[in-house]
């Protein structure tokens, strides 16, 4: 028999891909088992494999357009990194983006705007830099880049909507 940690990286492989098909119920499904088998396992939430299925789930409703529930999982995806690793993880700056989008579709741009001001801050800080230097530059600037264009995106809502 497989262990339960290989049984869960297969599900959460699988949870991706189906979101990425578009096929989101089956996603879900996967996600939410590897989820009950992490737990089982770790017998904590604390773990960063907990955290990482938080924000994928966060993604899939980002994906539906279900931003409320987004927020929720996001926020809890964030809650646990942040404990584990504290705030200048590259993760973090991730999932701050993702709040940020996730904010954005419940329309709260101000709190959109919090979210990636604060993505910024971090992806520009000198220990995400250092952070970041294990995951690779370029994902350093893709997120970067991202998280600027989110924030022009918002800035021109804004002055639209006022002007």
């Amino acid at each position: 028999t497989t262990s339960k940690a290989t049984r869960a990286a297969n599900l959460q492989q699988l949870g991706k891909i189906c979101l990425r098909r578009g096929q989101h119920e089956q996603s879900e499904q996967y996600l939410r088992d590897t989820l009950t088998l992490y737990m089982d396992s770790y017998k904590s939430e604390m773990h960063v494999n907990v955290s990482s299925i938080y924000l994928q789930l966060g993604n899939l409703e980002i994906n539906r357009k279900q931003y409320e529930n987004a927020a929720k999982a996001l926020l809890e995806a964030l809650r646990i990194r942040t404990t584990l690793f504290g705030e200048s993880n590259p993760g973090v700056a991730t999932i701050l983006g993702e709040l940020g989008k996730a904010s954005k579709g419940q329309g709260d741009t101000a709190g959109a705007e919090g979210y990636l001001t604060r993505q910024l801050a971090l992806l520009d800080s000198v220990e995400s830099e250092v952070a970041w230097s294990g995951r690779g530059v370029g994902q350093r600037t893709a997120e970067l880049h991202r998280c600027l264009c989110s924030l022009r995106a918002l800035a021109k809502e804004r002055n639209d909507k006022s002007g």
